[in-house]
């Protein structure tokens, strides 16, 4: 997954401007990261391989009376 900047305006209020106004895909996540606003495409089906395998280790091994849950991914 990569993730893909989109500007860097000069100023921090023009740049949470730009965010707000930002028509973001859905499942894209859009944040401002080290005066940048970069967006994210939603997890694909790697990921959810690597999640469900630690999922199934974590169950695995934790005591009974825990209940672990992996809430499901949303398309």
């Amino acid at each position: 997954m990569y993730a893909a900047p989109v500007c860097s305006p000069p100023t921090s209020t023009g740049l949470f401007e730009v965010w707000r106004e930002l028509d973001v895909p859905e499942g894209w996540c859009a944040e401002i990261i080290e005066e940048r606003i970069v967006m994210t495409p939603p997890p694909g089906h790697e990921h959810d391989l690597a999640a469900d395998q630690l999922h199934r280790l974590f169950v695995r091994n934790v005591p009974d009376h825990w209940r672990p849950f992996r809430p499901p991914v949303s398309r």
